[in-house]
């Protein structure tokens, strides 16, 4: 009986002990945390059968990799508008270019101007 009521007194010292009740809250808060962990993944894992059979069902329809042959067709759109920009920066540079209508404008004013004087004779 002795033995008995020294493990009450015991168990009371260490009850109200607050570095004892310190340490059991934070572990309290730290099982409470995990076990929330735990719900989450296990909502994910519950949820994980109905997309995985979603994505099978998309995967074995006919047009399921349409968006990668879209990006196929997009290296050729690229390759053009590179060789657009390349034909484009040469014409600029070159001075011949740009002489020649020049050219063409001075030849077509003065034929005109030519064909005004014949015509108003």
């Amino acid at each position: 009986m002795q033995d008995i009521t020294d493990a009450k007194v015991c168990r009371q010292k260490v009850d109200k002990n607050p570095l004892t009740d310190g340490l059991q809250n934070a572990y309290t808060e730290q099982c409470i945390g995990v076990l929330r962990q735990i719900s989450a993944l296990n909502i994910d894992i519950v949820q994980l059968p109905t997309t995985l059979s979603n994505l099978q069902t998309k995967f074995r329809a006919k047009n399921s990799f349409s968006h990668i042959q879209r990006l196929h067709n997009m290296l050729y759109a690229y390759g053009a508008t590179v060789i657009e920009i390349v034909r484009r920066k040469e014409f600029g540079q070159s001075t011949q270019y740009c002489v020649t209508p020049y050219l063409i404008s001075s030849i077509q004013l003065t034929f005109s101007i030519s064909a005004r004087k014949v015509f108003w004779k």
